[in-house]
């Protein structure tokens, strides 16, 4: 739908502008900021359990039944948590 005339607003001022385009920089510097930090540490149980599942995730479908379902819905969760930034990197 189309807005009523005295509803739509002329152009913005330069100072209007100015103030938006800082707000725009500094909303991207700090996603910047946000994406570039380091992973955190990993304590050495996660690494070690992330190493087991890296190791096994290629048997997976050679596994029977429930087990090997159980360890293919761990491995996409791990994976999209990863993603998702839930569980590290």
């Amino acid at each position: 739908m189309s807005e009523q005339v005295n509803q739509v607003r002329s152009s913005l001022t330069r100072a209007e502008r100015k103030q938006l385009l800082a707000l725009a920089c500094a909303a991207d510097r700090a996603a910047w900021v946000h994406a570039c930090r380091p992973a955190p540490a990993r304590s050495p149980m996660m690494q070690f359990a992330n190493q087991v599942f890296r190791y096994i995730e290629p048997f997976s479908h050679l596994l029977p039944g429930r087990m090997g379902r159980w360890l293919r819905g761990a491995s996409f969760l791990t994976n999209l948590g990863r993603q998702l930034g839930w569980l590290g990197r």
